[in-house]
């Protein structure tokens, strides 16, 4: 026997359609608050000029998926950055900044900071 077309109510009856309300649902918890959030600037510590175009790498030391993060965002031309990490905003990450003529800089986070952060970098040349 052939079987009618389908169609929303039929979706609906079956189960379909609370199915893909749930998964919605959970993707939208998923997907919503529950991000690590990282927000600041990077100034040099000796003149206190912005730190414009330093590059971040991002390890998650302690969450749902420890190691390395495929994201390498930098910072903007004022030195700002806005680093957003796909784990929970309690989870452990260390951010390193490397810039032209600036020693590394490393900063561990435990957990997503309330407030935007101001990091400065060293110099790598003598005075």
């Amino acid at each position: 026997m052939a079987r009618p077309p389908q169609n929303s109510a039929t979706n609906l009856r079956n189960g379909v359609a609370p199915s893909m309300a749930t998964l919605c649902a959970f993707l939208s918890g998923c997907v919503g608050d529950h991000f690590f959030r990282a927000t600041g600037s990077v100034v040099s510590c000796a003149t206190s000029a912005p730190v414009a175009g330093a590059g971040i790498s991002i390890t998650i030391d302690q969450g749902a998926a420890p190691g390395p993060y495929s994201s390498t965002p930098s910072t903007d031309g004022q030195g700002n950055f806005d680093v957003r990490v796909a784990d929970y905003s309690d989870a452990w990450v260390t951010l390193k900044f490397q810039a032209a003529g600036f020693l590394p800089l490393s900063h561990q986070f435990q957990g997503s900071p309330e407030a935007p952060i101001s990091l400065c970098m060293t110099s790598s040349v003598g005075p």
